[in-house]
């Protein structure tokens, strides 16, 4: 029986959140088909990159080096300045240093998101590996006001490469190349190492437990809390788009860590303070999109919080963990003295 349970905490949990992990990363850590290869380029392959409105007849233009074959979408990232504008761009695109263009296509930026990228779709060039392209986007209408930009976000414009199931399994042993290929171009993209960071999470906790649980339980040591709101905090300030997936994973381990530690409601008001006091510093910097995720985490422990408070009004439970001794426990005793004024206020706050 010893057996059994020493085998299950070593090896088949570990083996289930390793699986967990490559499956919610593969899956529903990109927004890309797993059979799709994506790969981002910075500024620097934009002639005179600049953040300013394209106007009727100005060019945004673009160059790269294509990685693979089978190259059939350029995804450009815009910002509409929180407008609909009734702008059209006209879309070009050709191999070097041919004169003719192979694809052209105009588009309404009605369609456009802001800070999102755009896709730019033309027939798969199956040929394409190591090849120089250079593509432009012009505009047909734009006037101040009234147009479309290029966002400053990082990447500037991303190449697809799209493969078949049928290019795959007609030669099987391409398969392992193929998946270590997807791998590395996906952790290429921030938002999606960023996911898959997360969702590693539930594995790095567990073996922080595994290998320090008298630690833990002896010595109340915090560091599952720590690897949290490292967690969170790598989401807040590097994710660039919004994935629900992983909000609920970090929501459902914070709630996991919340009935382990035993912590009172008023630690989940703390963090909410917490975030929420870093938006107006961020937003005085112009990191909205920091500033959006910030809010939206104050947002998250305070409904987490609001739960605490009602459970712990109708049930009563004792020897919880306050945000004082909480705050005590992550940053030490001399922290908590130093900003005890802090803590009053905030105490303040509560009562």
């Amino acid at each position: 029986m010893n057996s059994l349970k020493k085998t299950t905490s070593l090896f088949l949990i570990p083996l289930l959140l390793v699986g967990f992990w490559l499956f919610m990363s593969l899956f529903f850590a990109s927004n890309y088909s797993l059979s799709v290869f994506v790969n981002g380029y910075g500024q620097s392959n934009i002639k005179n990159f600049n953040t300013n409105e394209l106007l009727k007849g100005q060019k945004i233009i673009g160059s790269f080096k294509s990685k693979e074959n089978n190259l059939g979408i350029v995804g450009v990232r815009f910002f509409n300045f929180d407008n609909i504008s009734q702008d059209i761009v006209t879309f070009r695109i050709k191999e070097n240093p041919s004169k003719n263009w192979y694809y052209v296509h105009s588009y309404k930026v009605d369609q456009f998101q802001p800070n999102e990228l755009f896709t730019f779709g033309f027939p798969i060039i199956t040929n394409s590996k190591n090849k120089n392209y250079t593509f432009e986007i012009q505009s047909q209408k734009g006037k101040p006001g009234n147009a479309i930009a290029l966002s400053s976000l990082s990447p500037t414009f991303v190449t697809e490469f799209q493969f078949t199931k049928s290019e795959l399994l007609a030669n099987k042993t391409r398969i392992p190349i193929f998946l270590i290929k997807k791998i590395f171009y996906s952790f290429s993209d921030i938002n999606f190492a960023v996911s898959s960071s997360i969702y590693l999470l539930p594995l790095i906790l567990y073996l922080v437990w595994l290998f320090f649980r008298k630690s833990l339980l002896v010595s109340q040591n915090y560091i599952l809390v720590e690897v949290f709101l490292l967690g969170v905090l790598t989401f807040v300030f590097f994710m660039q788009q919004i994935n629900r997936d992983v909000e609920l994973t970090l929501i459902i381990l914070w709630i996991f860590l919340v009935i382990f530690y035993r912590l009172e409601s008023s630690v989940s008001f703390l963090l909410a303070l917490a975030f929420l006091i870093l938006v107006p510093f961020l937003l005085i910097f112009n990191l909205n999109l920091i500033a959006e995720n910030s809010s939206m985490w104050t947002y998250f422990f305070l409904v987490i919080g609001t739960f605490q408070a009602a459970i712990e009004y109708r049930k009563k439970p004792g020897n919880l963990l306050t945000y004082d001794k909480f705050l005590q426990k992550i940053f030490g005793s001399y922290l908590s003295k130093k900003y005890f004024f802090l803590s009053t206020k905030f105490k303040s706050l509560l009562s």
